[in-house]
């Protein structure tokens, strides 16, 4: 019975390495490397204190210097721009330009959505939740940055009607439209999904 475990869990690990091997590959695509598009995906879904070259890093589980190459890069190819940060000069707010929005339009990995689209829905459902659960406890035993919607967090205190929200970590109200963005800080609840 253990063997038979093993050998399946043995089937997993292979195939979700398959899978990574496969979706690494389709990712040098349109003059960007892997991790320029995991960098603009991020960037396009994080919050207002999540688009920063050190949130990043985090994301990326890298050094500052390696996220901070990856972010010239974007910026030499005119997918990215960096802004001062209007209150902490020494902080850098990371904004994707016309030139990103539409390098995004062309994520080469559409096509793994499109391939679990093709998917019974039920087992569309399933994977979704499967695999969200084992990132979550892959991210947990290894100390990883584990990411979350930032109203999702529990670390979010629900203020007005129009969705926005008190930040207890940073103490500042987060505007209702970035409250369903993904964030470096997320602190999970129970019952609260991750991203």
């Amino acid at each position: 019975m253990i063997e038979a475990a093993n050998r399946a869990s043995d089937k997993l690990t292979d195939l979700l390495d398959r899978l990574g091997r496969m979706t690494r590959c389709l990712q040098f695509a349109h003059g960007l490397n892997p991790a320029q598009w995991e960098s603009l995906r991020f960037i396009a879904r994080a919050n207002c204190f999540s688009r920063t070259p050190g949130a990043l890093a985090t994301f990326l589980g890298t050094t500052k210097g390696t996220a901070s190459q990856t972010v010239i890069a974007l910026e030499n190819k005119g997918c990215l721009r960096r802004l001062r940060d209007g209150t902490d000069k020494r902080v850098s707010r990371l904004e994707i330009t016309d030139v990103g929005k539409a390098m995004l339009a062309r994520d080469p990995l559409r096509c793994v959505d499109n391939a679990a689209a093709e998917l019974p829905v039920e087992l569309n459902d399933a994977l979704r939740q499967a695999l969200g659960l084992l990132a979550d406890q892959l991210e947990c035993a290894n100390g990883w940055c584990k990411l979350g919607v930032c109203g999702k967090c529990g670390n979010m205190v629900r203020r007005d009607g129009d969705g926005a929200v008190q930040c207890g970590l940073k103490d500042v109200m987060v505007p209702g439209h970035e409250t369903d963005r993904l964030c470096v800080s997320f602190a999970g609840q129970p019952g609260a999904e991750g991203a």
